[in-house]
């Protein structure tokens, strides 16, 4: 499991300028979606904080930012859930997805120049290279 350490390792010891609450979210949300955490599984404040080694204030934030976005359910005073996904929530997702990315394609072809179409040629390569990997956390980014 990836803690605060290690990314921050991973960063050849730049400062990271996101704020406590950022960082937590993006490890918490990294663990959920690489299946470190289980849908359905309790977890407290107090395991989150020492588990990233910061205070529960970040983490109780985070927590909110990930509820908010589906992810877990706080229950007070039993902990927090990681939330199950149902076929209906990944249908709804993907439904969510093309219609934006439709939308955006049309728009992206009326303003883009062949610079910008070699980068995002790229960008394509990587994410199947990482889709092929099974690299899911690099595919989303």
């Amino acid at each position: 499991m990836i803690t605060f350490n290690d990314r921050l390792e991973s960063q050849n010891g730049k400062i990271n300028m996101k704020s406590l609450k950022d960082q937590a979210y993006d490890l918490i949300r990294d663990a959920i979606l690489r299946a470190e955490f289980k849908p359905g599984r309790i977890v407290s404040n107090e395991e989150l904080s020492k588990w990233l080694g910061i205070s529960r204030t970040p983490i109780r934030e985070a927590l909110l930012e990930l509820q908010k976005n589906r992810m877990v359910i706080i229950h007070r005073g039993k902990g927090t859930e990681i939330a199950p996904m149902t076929k209906k929530d990944a249908r709804e997702i993907f439904e969510m997805r093309e219609a934006l990315e439709a939308k955006s394609h049309e728009l992206a072809i009326d303003r883009m120049d062949d610079d910008r179409v070699e980068d995002l040629e790229a960008i394509f390569k990587t994410q199947v290279k990482n889709c092929k990997e099974g690299r899911k956390i690099e595919f989303l980014q």
